[in-house]
């Protein structure tokens, strides 16, 4: 008895959450469908797989760095303009708004990763082997009808303080 009503809540289950449902990342964003923790994974996948392209490591995630990241973007976004920290990190800032039906989670997140990459200056940040720690931090707010503005910061660095 207890395996069959074990077996039933897990079908049960199965029909809640159907994958099948779920919004793939790379589908356009339908209203009220913008995640943006999905956009900072992807922008962490898209860094990873650059920098293994390159013969880098994995940046190491600094706890730190991310929550420095996360405030300096939150300050970007209420400012509406990029600066700065003075830190003796490395840092790639993007400040862009999207039409999120016509972007998918996976394009802003490459959108954001190719900003950077196509920066000499940011590149060597982003795929630079002498840095192994980094920090994202991300923030986001509606500004019309299915826009979406999102700050980016990345922070490396070759230590963690």
């Amino acid at each position: 008895m207890r395996y069959l009503l074990s077996f039933l809540m897990l079908c049960f289950g199965l029909i809640l959450f159907n994958p099948a449902r779920a919004q793939s990342v790379s589908e356009k964003i339908g209203e009220g469908k913008f995640d943006l923790h999905v956009v900072d994974s992807l922008i962490r996948d898209l860094v990873t797989a650059e920098r293994r392209a390159r013969n880098c490591p994995a940046l190491i995630e600094s706890i730190s760095m991310s929550e420095t990241a996360m405030r300096h973007s939150l300050s970007v976004l209420d400012s509406a303009k990029i600066t700065y920290l003075p830190l003796h990190k490395g840092q790639c800032i993007a400040l862009d708004k999207f039409e999120l039906n016509k972007y998918s989670h996976l394009e802003i997140a490459e959108v954001i990763v190719n900003r950077w990459l196509n920066s000499p200056g940011h590149e060597k940040l982003i795929v630079g082997e002498f840095f192994i720690f980094g920090g994202l931090g991300l923030a986001s707010r509606i500004v019309g009808k299915n826009i979406v503005e999102i700050s980016a910061v990345y922070l490396v660095a070759y230590f963690e303080e």
